[in-house]
């Protein structure tokens, strides 16, 4: 077992060191922080200010030019978001950064309550850092992603008190960023079984319907 973890830390100690050359490269190579998030903002600024935001530089007056990504939320996930492009880029950065450490505080005390999580420094790491650092790149390029995570979290919380409806609610919530979140209302039928497929029939419903 001493050796095996000392493996675990060998191997986290190069994926931390390589995750942290990897970002500082591509700063210094012109890449801009929190990427992903200046999409989300521009796309909200664009919706807000009742301009079409779908398209090639549509967000080049509000984009930094070194990023080259586009639009790709739904008319009804813009509906939620445009209010975050009423402020001001730097206000509205720091506010997403601290919704995404309200996430990351709702999945740690989650993991802890739930599946007995320790707080061990290697365990950390393991979340931070595994399946190729998966959540550290998505907390640097601002991706909603880790923001969504929370609230997933959270749902877990509720569906653990088998508080369901609030579980279905966060799903379908989260679902309007990302749709194949939809796979998470399949949970309850594992604790429910056949019970289960009346609400999840009707949350995808309610899916569509917000939708299209």
């Amino acid at each position: 077992m001493i050796y095996k973890s000392r493996y675990i830390d060998l191997t986290l100690s190069f994926v931390f060191l390589y995750s942290i050359f990897f970002i500082f490269h591509k700063f210094l190579g012109g890449k801009v922080p929190f990427w992903d998030f200046h999409i989300t903002y521009c796309s909200a600024k664009t919706f807000f200010l009742d301009n079409f935001p779908y398209g090639l530089n549509v967000h080049s007056e509000c984009l930094h030019p070194n990023i080259t990504l586009t639009a790709n939320y739904a008319p009804s996930t813009l509906e939620i978001l445009k209010y975050l492009g009423s402020i001001n880029i730097l206000i509205a950065n720091f506010f997403w950064v601290f919704l995404q450490i309200i996430s990351f505080f709702f999945i740690f005390i989650i993991l802890k309550r739930i599946f007995k999580f320790d707080y061990h420094l290697r365990n950390f790491f393991l979340v931070f850092f595994s399946f190729g650092s998966t959540i550290f790149f998505s907390f640097m390029s601002g991706n909603i992603s880790v923001i969504l995570y929370g609230f997933l979290a959270l749902g877990i919380f509720f569906l653990k008190k088998n508080c369901f409806n609030y579980y279905y609610i966060i799903v379908l919530f989260v679902s309007l960023f990302k749709f194949y979140y939809l796979t998470f209302l399949l949970l309850p039928f594992f604790i429910l079984g056949w019970k289960s497929i009346k609400n999840i029939f009707i949350y995808l419903f309610l899916f569509f319907l917000i939708q299209y």
